[in-house]
Order: structure tokens, then C-alpha cells, then sequence
């Protein structure tokens, strides 16, 4: 699920990895993910160094099976921290919630 406006980084790094669930380019990442070039070089730098997408010469990029573990735990948190109704965490009252 693409977010649209403001986001953490580990929400945009979700996003990456979600588009990469098969070989991706640069510029198909950066147009469903929103973010500027410069951006999305400073991402998937961060992104393959931590071994949760691979790339073949800086063209495709594609999830590893530590990226999938990552995005299973990361929707199982956002999972629980909407609650069972679906309620954003910012409706309910979760002392962990940023105001926005």
C-alpha cells in the first residue's frame, strides 16, 4: 500500500520494497514512490547496503528474503498499531503516536 503525503522514512522504505517485489527500475520506483532523484539514490543506497534489495548494475533492483521478512514484520506492526477496526494510530490512544 503507497502512502501519498508526509511519511517516515521506514514507511518510503516500505514502499521501495513493496515495488521491488520483482525486478524494478530506478525510474518506475521513483515515479510510484513519489520521491526525487536525489531521494531515491540516497534510499536504495541504503537500502542494498542493508541486504534488503539486490540490483543488477545500479538498473533493477528486487526485494531479498531479508527485505520480505522486513516488510512482514513492518506490516505486522502497522497492522497492530491501527487496531482491529482499522483505526489510524493517531485516533487512538497510543502513547508511542506522533501529532501531526
Amino acid at each position: 500500500m503507497l502512502r501519498r503525503g508526509a511519511r517516515e522514512s521506514v514507511d518510503i522504505l516500505a514502499d521501495i520494497l513493496e515495488l521491488c517485489s520483482s525486478r524494478t527500475k530506478k525510474t518506475k520506483i521513483m515515479y510510484n514512490a513519489s520521491l526525487s532523484y536525489q531521494m531515491l539514490k540516497f534510499y536504495l543506497w541504503h537500502i542494498v547496503e542493508l541486504g534488503l534489495l539486490e540490483e543488477s548494475e545500479g538498473v533493477e533492483f528486487w526485494i531479498t528474503e531479508e527485505g520480505k521478512e522486513f516488510l512482514s514484520r513492518y506490516h505486522n506492526i502497522t497492522g497492530l498499531l491501527a487496531g482491529p477496526d482499522g483505526a489510524s494510530s493517531s485516533s487512538r490512544s497510543c502513547p508511542f503516536a506522533r501529532e501531526r
